[in-house]
């Protein structure tokens, strides 16, 4: 483990590159700790509390803490919010800017899209594990795309401003959760991609062909 003060080798080449990464293959979005804080309140968007949720829990079974060892889980749960979601509430909105990272923890989320005469299309389905907000959290971008809650799902976040925080005791700790990011945003764009291709040959025998 890298001593305290001292930056990994390559860790900012490596974030670089994970920019870099990220904007190449991913088209669109589908999402000051101390170590002792790492139960918090579950709250609706509404501020309403919801009774007591374990971060380190949701987050040691993610995978974007994959490859950590309990003690940095500890420190990622200790800047993260969980909050449960209502049915058909909206995490965020298309066009919306924000530096947060959005972990899906348990049920589902919708990625949407407006197409215009306040109709709006589902182009994925997100479910436990899954990432949104990637873009937004590495870069600054605005949300290409809506999350729309499907039943009550939980999601925990956390902003860039904090996580940033954590490379002067654990760069290591940074570095791994940015390569899981890059890893969960690929697995989401080939699932998206089979989709597309599913969707593309169906049209096709319905109207060609078939």
């Amino acid at each position: 483990m890298t001593q305290p003060g001292r930056r990994a080798p390559g860790l900012w080449v490596a974030w670089k590159w994970t920019v870099c990464r990220l904007r190449s293959v991913w088209g669109i979005e589908v999402w000051r700790s101390g170590l002792d804080t790492v139960a918090r309140r579950t709250i609706t968007a509404s501020g309403d509390e919801m009774g007591d949720t374990d971060n380190y829990t949701d987050l040691r079974g993610s995978r974007l803490t994959s490859g950590l060892s309990d003690e940095q889980v500890q420190a990622l749960a200790g800047i993260s919010l969980c909050r449960k979601l209502k049915d058909n509430e909206k995490l965020f909105q298309e066009g919306e800017t924000d530096d947060a990272l959005y972990v899906i923890t348990s049920g589902k989320m919708a990625v949407t899209r407006n197409v215009g005469g306040g109709e709006e299309v589902t182009l994925h389905i997100l479910s436990a594990g899954d990432l949104a907000g990637e873009m937004g959290f590495v870069g600054g971008r605005p949300h290409s795309a809506s999350m729309r809650a499907i039943g009550s799902p939980t999601v925990c976040s956390f902003n860039r401003a904090d996580f940033e925080a954590l490379v002067e005791n654990d760069p290591w700790l940074v570095y791994r959760v940015m390569k899981n990011i890059v890893q969960v945003g690929h697995d989401i764009l080939h699932r998206m991609n089979a989709q597309f291709v599913e969707m593309s040959n169906y049209i096709s025998h319905q109207h060609g062909r078939y």
